[in-house]
Formats: structure tokens, sequence, C-alpha cells
């Protein structure tokens, strides 16, 4: 059809569904100063905004534009013929499921301007034979997995099984798919399946603490001193107590109570003091969770709230115990010696991918994190207080200024 259109643009349109008379006119008419229009369609649940968009403007919030209206329907929009046949933009007719989306990413990068119609000119027919409806409502549905006993409880983590899915239909379909490469890793979900699954994996975080969980997660920790320093932590832990100088920093007063200042302390000294560096890390992750579940912030919100003043001074100094048992209920884990590569970068990922050579990785598989509404995670204030009491010589503090 493209091939044998002659007019100055093109629509599309499905056989089983109709338009408002008004829908080639009103298209054509909003074209004028654009490069694409796109309309609301009456059954999508969220409506095209009304406006012009530069397509930088448009490519820099996907959190604003990623509803299915802008990416996921070719019916919806009036299209360039001159765009499509120069660029040799075309359907891949290989593929069952998803050829519009992939359409459309083809098309946007050749356009300057965005026409986009707030009036629901298009009507979606959904049937039960469709293409989209052929899956079993089960397919990729990971609503029942809980990871309940995470090392540390780090905020808005991919859904492991999902990236494991996505990694092994990408293996069965390149073999030869060897290395991964998250460059806004977090705490390492994507790369952590990447490495079950055998590739050698990449990672980039301007988070500290994300990089220290991502690290520990996995390099795991020797099978050959796991116990030897479990047991020489708890005996330094016992020794050291009320032998240590309270640890500060500006506001520790407001964030813990003194008793808990004490305790976090020594705990602090201890894992210092051991050797073995890959068993640092990982008391310094248990010690990271111990210092989120005692200080005075709420647990309900990744924010820095305080808590009410009733529940700061119910709060039971139970960290040293809680400590100790956090390291004991999740070592087993971690013991591993893996052969696969590891690389781990701390800080500005647009950096990091500057300086890496072409064609180092074979596959990109991220989450980038969206700054551009109220619902963008603060990794920076839940990392803060754990980032504040661990050892710098530990982190990868890739900023000076990163912690005032």
């Amino acid at each position: 059809g493209i091939e044998i259109a002659c007019g100055k643009y093109i629509v599309f349109h499905d056989a089983d569904d109709f338009v408002e008379n008004n829908f080639l006119y009103s298209l054509v008419k909003n074209i004028r100063n654009a490069d694409l229009v796109v309309c609301s369609i009456d059954e999508q649940w969220f409506p095209v905004s009304d406006g012009y968009m530069d397509i930088r403007s448009f490519l820099s919030k996907p959190s604003m534009y990623n509803y299915v209206q802008y990416t996921n329907f070719s019916v919806n929009k009036l299209f360039k013929r001159d765009i499509l046949i120069d660029n040799h933009i075309k359907f891949d007719t290989t593929l069952k499921l998803g050829e519009d989306a992939l359409f459309i990413s083809d098309y946007l990068k050749h356009c300057r301007r965005i026409r986009t119609i707030r009036q629901r000119l298009y009507h979606y027919i959904p049937h039960a034979s469709s293409a989209t409806n052929k899956y079993d409502e089960k397919y990729w549905d990971f609503s029942e997995y809980r990871n309940d006993a995470p090392l540390v409880r780090y905020p808005a983590v991919m859904v492991a099984p999902m990236q494991a899915c996505i990694l092994k239909e990408i293996i069965n379909a390149d073999p030869t798919t060897s290395t991964v490469l998250d460059p806004f890793c977090g705490s390492g979900t994507v790369l952590c399946e990447g490495q079950k699954l055998g590739l050698n994996v990449m990672g980039f975080d301007i988070n500290p603490l994300a990089v220290l969980i991502a690290t520990v997660q996995l390099e795991g920790i020797p099978e050959d001193c796991a116990v030897r320093s479990i047991n020489a932590i708890n005996t330094r832990l016992t020794m050291l107590n009320g032998n240590v100088k309270s640890y500060a920093f500006k506001s520790i007063n407001k964030w813990f109570n003194d008793d808990i200042i004490v305790s976090l302390s020594v705990i602090r000294q201890a894992i210092i003091e051991e050797t073995n560096e890959r068993m640092r890390r990982f008391f310094w992750c248990c010690f990271a969770e111990t210092v989120k579940k005692f200080s005075n912030t709420r647990t309900s919100t990744f924010k820095l709230h305080i808590k009410e003043q009733s529940k700061i001074e119910a709060t039971v100094d139970d960290t040293i115990t809680f400590f100790k048992e956090h390291i004991q209920n999740n070592y087993l884990k971690y013991v591993k010696d893996s052969t696969s590569s590891i690389c781990i970068k701390c800080g500005d990922s647009k950096e990091h991918l500057a300086a890496m050579v072409a064609d180092s990785v074979d596959l990109i598989c991220t989450s980038p994190p969206y700054g551009d509404n109220h619902t963008t995670v603060t990794y920076g204030q839940f990392s803060i207080l754990p980032l504040l009491w661990i050892d710098k010589k530990d982190l990868h503090i890739w900023d000076d200024t990163i912690l005032e």
C-alpha cells in the first residue's frame, strides 16, 4: 500500500473499525506545520493532549507520551509519504504482534514536530479473535511475583522473572548474545538475571548505594571464608560494645535515637575491621538495611519524612541483634564464585556510555529513571542515610559533593 500510494499523505485504517466524518479533514488540516498528526482513539482510557510538540520534548517525556495512542497504533495518525519513502520505512511483515510500534518508532526518528489533537476521531473495535487477544490472560502476568526477603529493600526494582523471560527470548533468537549492559542498573536485577543465563554483565548507576548492592548481588561472597568472617564479626560486635566512639554526621540526632547511634557505631567499626573485601561489602549491605529499619524515617515512603514523635520514642534498640540475624538469613544465598565477567561502574551514565568502545555489548536492557512527573522515585533521599554511615573507602564516590 505504501509503495503504490501516490498522494502527499498516508493514513492506515483497519477494515473493521470506523472513524468520524471529519477524521481525514481534521488530520490534513493540522499537519501544516508538523511531520505527524495524532488524534485520540475513543476506546482508549488516556486522551491525547492538544498542541504541537517538538520531537526532542516528545522523546524526553516518556511517562507523558508512552500511552498506546502515541506509540502502538498506526491507525489514528497522518503520515507524510515522502518521509516513509525516502527513509524506506515499512511494516515488518514477519511479525504478528507489535509491528505498529516498530513502524511508528522508526518514523518518529525522522520527525521534527508532532501535532496532537484531543478529538476522538477514530473508533477501535476489539475482537476476541484478534492477535492481541490470542494469548492466555495470564501471559506476561507477573502480578504474583514477590521478593519478600531482599538483602536491601531498594525502591522500584524491576520484576526479575520478567527480565529473565526477555533475556531468554533474545538469547534463543540470537545465541551469539554474550554481553548485556544496563546503563541504569539500580540494584542489578537485569544483570543478575543475565548472569544466571551465563552472560557477561555491565552496569552503570549514579547512586553509590545501588552500585554497592549490585556488586554484592553479582559477585556474592567467597565460600572458603564466609562462615569464618561471620563468626569473627559476631565476636567483634561483642568485644566492641561499649568501646567505640559514637559516629557523627550533620543532623544525625534528628534521624537516629542516641542509643541507636551507639549500636550502629559498633556495627560500623566491626565491619571496617573485616579484611575480606567481598565479605565487607556484603556486611555493608546488611548494615544498610539495619540503618533504614532503625532510623527515624517513615517506612511508608522512599522520601525522608520524620516519624511521629510517639513512634520515635517507642523505638527499641534491637539493632545489633537484627544485623546479626539479617546476615544469618541471607549469607547462604550469596555464596558463589561467578565465572562470568562483571563490570559495574558508578557515576553519570552519559559519561560512561560515551567512553565505551563501539560494538562492545550485544544487548542493552534497562528501565531509565524518568524525572518529569510527581511519581519520580527519590532514590537519593532513600539512600542518603545508609551512605552517610558506610565507610567511604568501600563506596564508589564519583563526586566529592554527592553526600552533602
